[in-house]
């Protein structure tokens, strides 16, 4: 009979989160690449509008979209997988009226882009959770909380100790969390929120730099509960600086 120690368990489930991991922080950054290439696209049609505007004209590629509701349509809609009535997404659309929707600043929907990646952040923090410390999993997030629910606006004004809420429900100390990735978190939700509940993004300036921020923190959350602390690489590409 083989007896495993809690390293050994603990190891186990690493070799899961790893998995995870790998696959979380290859969603971020194909995210940027996708980014990096609708930047490149939209560039390249601003400087060229007029082709642009040539080749739209042919047979209308782009559609535009119509919102149209009456109590009379409303009484016709039986299908929630057929919103057709409501919303019409195939009209033509006159080439001006997409190129005068083109932008210099290809993060048109920044918000949502932030939202998204701060989601990934969060679910693998609870995927975290759950491999390392399924009691915490089991009494606080499956109430409706996340993992960083302890590092937040009302915590910090009541004087709580925000790096041992960050610690916490992975079962490490306050002494084994760098405060610094902790006012990270915080200023990263603290955007989320105003993304969530006012509609705006604080500082349009530092949104390329959020990216990377919310990487980090997913890298750091990894991190700590390695055991190991072995030197981690994802790059999901070939890698022409490959020793």
């Amino acid at each position: 009979m083989i007896t495993f120690g809690y390293s050994d368990i603990k190891q186990d489930s690493m070799e899961t989160v790893k998995t995870i991991f790998d696959r979380t922080i290859t969603q971020a950054i194909k995210l940027k690449l996708g980014l990096d290439i609708y930047e490149y696209i939209i560039n390249d049609k601003n400087s060229n509008f007029v082709n642009f505007e040539a080749e739209l004209d042919v047979d209308y590629p782009i559609k535009g979209t119509e919102v149209r509701f009456s109590a009379e349509i409303f009484s016709k809609w039986r299908n929630p997988y057929n919103n057709d009535l409501i919303v019409d997404t195939q009209k033509d659309l006159a080439s001006t009226d997409i190129t005068s929707e083109l932008s210099a600043e290809p993060f048109r929907h920044k918000e949502m882009i932030f939202i998204y990646l701060f989601t990934l952040l969060e679910d693998f923090g609870n995927s975290l959770v759950e491999k390392v410390n399924n009691t915490y999993y089991t009494g606080v997030i499956q109430d409706g909380k996340s993992w960083h629910s302890k590092v937040n606006k009302h915590a910090k004004n009541d004087g709580r100790d925000l790096v041992a809420g960050f610690g916490l429900p992975f079962n490490l100390q306050r002494s084994d969390i760098d405060e610094k990735f902790v006012d990270l978190l915080y200023e990263l939700k603290q955007k989320r929120n105003s993304i969530a509940h006012e509609l705006k993004y604080p500082d349009i300036h530092s949104f390329k730099d959020d990216i990377k921020s919310l990487i980090v923190i997913i890298c750091y959350l990894y991190h700590i509960n390695d055991i190991t602390k072995s030197p981690v690489k994802i790059y999901p590409w070939y890698d022409y600086d490959q020793d």
